[in-house]
């Protein structure tokens, strides 16, 4: 897991890392942003904290930016509904 999920996870980290998701523009930015959590979207999902970076890059980036976000919860959509966390997701 990447430093960038990490502090995704942690609840300091998530705070900064929402920030840095609502207030980026440009298209490297964003899809570096997108590299980091690609892989770690379902842990994300299930967190207190993670959740909610989820949600900020669902708000603030195209659909086409995060499609395997999508992707991911309509594949684990049970799962990821029935979870206290993840359902906050959906």
């Amino acid at each position: 897991m990447s430093d960038f999920c990490d502090l995704s996870l942690s609840p300091y980290g998530t705070r900064v890392i929402q920030k840095i998701v609502e207030n980026v523009d440009d298209k490297d930015s964003i899809q570096r942003i997108v590299d980091e959590i690609r892989g770690s979207v379902l842990q994300l999902v299930k967190d207190v904290n993670g959740n909610h970076v989820i949600q900020k890059c669902l708000s603030y980036f195209q659909p086409s930016e995060v499609d395997f976000i999508y992707d991911e919860v309509i594949n684990r959509c049970e799962e990821i509904a029935t979870h206290k966390y993840g359902c906050c997701v959906i």
